[in-house]
């Protein structure tokens, strides 16, 4: 009776592993569909008569029959599907996916006069979060923006209004110290990327456009850090407020 018992306990161990090992390769239906935008604003990326719009790509994560694809240390990823976009940017893909693989995204092809150097498809790193992941299952809704050209000009007012108060602004990663009551554009262009937030959604103050200094106001010295937008493909003079 022991025998049989343990004989018993064996095959559904061995039973459970077989459905769960079956169940890790089964596919589900899955929408992934959205638009690409300009950084900044909620149009459409900008396309050119003389380039192939676009491509959007599904990416999953590749185990490679001889060793994994790795750069860096980092998982990388393979292109699980491909299209490009439609003249409003958009793209659909309705696909059947493992539902037990991770999978994100991946953009190029576009204009390198408006949008940088992403003119072909990277090696990409295997990398997705809560933002870039694509689920199985779900009808996945993405917009993805990306940076445009810039180039920015930085004006910077004192809107203290107290005469008899002089501030003074020590932007220490730039090297400069404004005093006093201020409207001052500085001298110099800065080419940089487009919008807010360097992912197009709000973020940590790494992701963004700031300025970081020590304000002394009536007497009190504290840390000021001040975000800022700019607009695409254009030199634009960036009021910074304080």
């Amino acid at each position: 009776m022991k025998k049989i018992t343990i004989l018993l306990i064996m095959i559904s161990v061995a039973f459970s592993y077989s459905c769960k090992k079956e169940d890790d390769h089964i596919k589900v239906k899955t929408v992934f569909r959205g638009q690409l935008r300009t950084n900044g604003t909620e149009d459409a990326v900008l396309m050119s008569n003389e380039l192939a719009r676009p491509y959007v790509a599904i990416m999953g994560e590749v185990q490679d029959k001889d060793k994994d694809i790795v750069i860096g240390g980092v998982q990388a990823a393979e292109e699980i599907a491909v299209m490009q976009v439609d003249e409003q940017g958009k793209f659909y893909f309705e696909i059947e996916l493992y539902k037990d693989v991770a999978y994100t995204y991946s953009t190029w092809g576009y204009d390198k006069s408006l949008y940088g150097e992403r003119s072909t498809n990277p090696m990409t790193i295997f990398a997705p979060s809560k933002r870039t992941s694509i689920y199985p299952g779900r009808d996945n809704h993405k917009i993805i923006y990306e940076s445009a050209v810039s180039w920015v000009i930085p004006r910077f007012i004192n809107t203290n209004t107290d005469p008899d108060n002089v501030d003074v602004f020590d932007l220490i990663d730039w090297g400069i110290k404004l005093e006093g009551n201020i409207d001052t554009t500085m001298s110099w262009i800065h080419s940089t990327w487009s919008g807010t937030y360097a992912s197009g959604f709000e973020d940590q103050l790494s992701n963004t456009h700031h300025v970081t200094g020590k304000l002394t106001r009536n007497g009190v010295t504290k840390d000021v850090n001040i975000i800022y937008n700019v607009p695409p493909f254009d030199t634009t003079v960036v009021k910074i407020r304080y």
